[in-house]
């Protein structure tokens, strides 16, 4: 009544796009360390290192659930010495205020780190631990098994420690989606007592805000329907799945309000906004989700083949036959200082 997942088995199509994703990420493979490569050319907040070649936690992850969603035998052993090689760069140290967080890389270990430690790596690495186990629990050798179910309950226990608030958007329901599906496969009380009521802090949180604090993000609006896509995946529980899909929907009814159809860009005033235009991949999601209805020409060939969108049809005419012109207002922030969104959207160009 609370959780649900099966053996996952891709189709022709997705063998097609998760080979095209293995083969790339191939080139970037290392068989001695058993990671991932990645340059690092310049500084970032979270990196000691401003140059040099090193191996990276969370692609590596990656890597690894995509070589066993693709259910090729002759990848298996591979993503076997991938996950067990990289659960290893874990903080384990139960005296540790990172205990259950990675690092970015296997060079940087996080008992010896200068620069500030991303607490969000627990939260994403535990996702695709996640996608491991729910998609292929019966293939994975038993060591390798019960070191994954280590790794994903100090994950998990991390993630409740540090108790992000409802305002960090993204890690918010990704945390919620890891602490939920963690505590009920290896049933831990208290912390199922936990995610239920971030859950529930949650959606009265963005209930009485009228959406996201991360407002109409090309980024992190994507990153919420994907984790709350999981969630309508593998959450059963009725009362929860309400709240979740009442999530998902004002996720999409961000999007439309603010989609411009005759330029095909997703309009602002937008938090956290990393580009200046839409991405191909984008539009690959519209042409998902609306099962072909909305084509820009982009298939959706995400490498994550098992995350399946839906829009609401109740928004479509946001897409396809808008009105202009028309003007967009949103109170992203009701406390002070007040935040307000004004787009004014026409058949030609867009204000925001």
């Amino acid at each position: 009544n609370y959780i649900q997942y099966e053996p996952f088995k891709p189709d022709p199509q997705e063998k097609k796009i998760l080979l095209h994703s293995i083969e790339s990420l191939n080139e970037r493979y290392n068989p001695e360390e058993k990671m991932i490569t990645k340059p690092i050319t310049e500084w970032n907040y979270h990196t000691d290192a401003l140059s040099g070649l090193f191996h990276e936690v969370r692609a590596s992850l990656y890597y690894a659930v995509h070589l066993l969603d693709l259910g090729d035998k002759q990848y298996e052993q591979r993503a076997f010495d991938v996950i067990d090689k990289t659960i290893s760069l874990q903080d384990t140290d139960p005296q540790s205020p990172s205990c259950g967080v990675w690092p970015y890389y296997q060079e940087e270990p996080l008992a010896t780190k200068i620069s500030p430690i991303d607490y969000n790596w627990a939260d994403f690495n535990a996702v695709s631990l996640l996608d491991i186990y729910l998609g292929h629990k019966e293939k994975i050798p038993a060591g390798i098994l019960s070191k994954i179910e280590n790794a994903l309950i100090l994950a998990a226990h991390s993630i409740e420690k540090r108790n992000v608030g409802p305002g960090y958007t993204n890690i918010a329901i990704m945390g919620t989606y890891v602490t939920y599906m963690v505590s009920h496969l290896f049933s831990i009380p208290d912390m199922q007592e936990y995610a239920y009521n971030r859950l529930v802090r949650f959606y009265e949180y963005t209930l009485d805000k009228g959406g996201f604090s991360e407002y109409n993000s090309p980024t992190y609006t994507i990153v919420a329907l994907d984790e709350l896509e999981r969630m309508k995946r593998h959450i059963t529980n009725e009362e929860c799945l309400q709240m979740i899909d009442y999530l998902y929907s004002i996720s999409w009814e961000m999007i439309a309000r603010h989609y411009h159809a005759p330029t095909g860009q997703w309009t602002g005033p937008q938090s956290r906004a990393y580009r200046t235009l839409a991405t191909p991949s984008f539009y690959g999601i519209l042409k998902q989700g609306s099962d072909g209805k909305i084509d820009l020409g982009y298939e959706p060939e995400r490498s994550d083949v098992k995350i399946k969108h839906s829009i609401p049809e109740s928004l479509y005419p946001y897409f396809l036959s808008p009105a202009y012109p028309r003007t967009e207002t949103d109170i992203f922030e009701k406390n002070e200082p007040a935040i307000t969104g004004i787009s004014y959207l026409t058949d030609r160009y867009t204000l925001s």
